[in-house]
């Protein structure tokens, strides 16, 4: 009898969280006040919009505004420090982590390489570091 009671509970939890249940059996919807606003009404109410005359470049803490010649020279700087792996071409790497399905290798690129423990299968003293 405990379980009949407990999913009448829940039947009506569930009732009520999608809409009330009139005595009559008919489904009553409530209608919240944000149901009857439109959209457009709640965008003009809104004055999230910069005017005309938003700077989007000011930067306050004056992070970024660089010359010409220095953001010449930082891109450089930065253009050297790519570079890029071939199809089949072989790198060193260093091993960071092992797990029962991958080994993760530092390969001195912006991400971390993850290869296959199964690629490892003649390495059997493989370890950290």
């Amino acid at each position: 009898m405990a379980k009949k009671q407990e999913a009448e509970k829940e039947l009506k939890a569930k009732e009520a969280e999608l809409g009330t249940v009139t005595a009559s059996g008919e489904k009553e919807t409530i209608e919240s006040e944000a149901d009857s606003i439109s959209i457009e009404e709640i965008k003009s109410k809104i004055a999230a919009t910069p005017s005309e005359d938003f700077d989007w470049d000011a930067d306050d803490k004056k992070f970024g505004n660089y010359s010409d010649s220095d953001r010449e020279k930082f891109e450089k700087m930065y253009d050297g420090t790519f570079s890029s792996i071939t199809k089949g071409e072989i790198i060193t790497g260093t091993v960071v982590n092992v797990n029962n399905k991958d080994v993760v290798l530092n390969v001195g690129f912006k991400s971390d390489g993850l290869v296959s423990v199964s690629e490892f299968r003649d390495t059997p003293d493989l370890k950290i570091g």
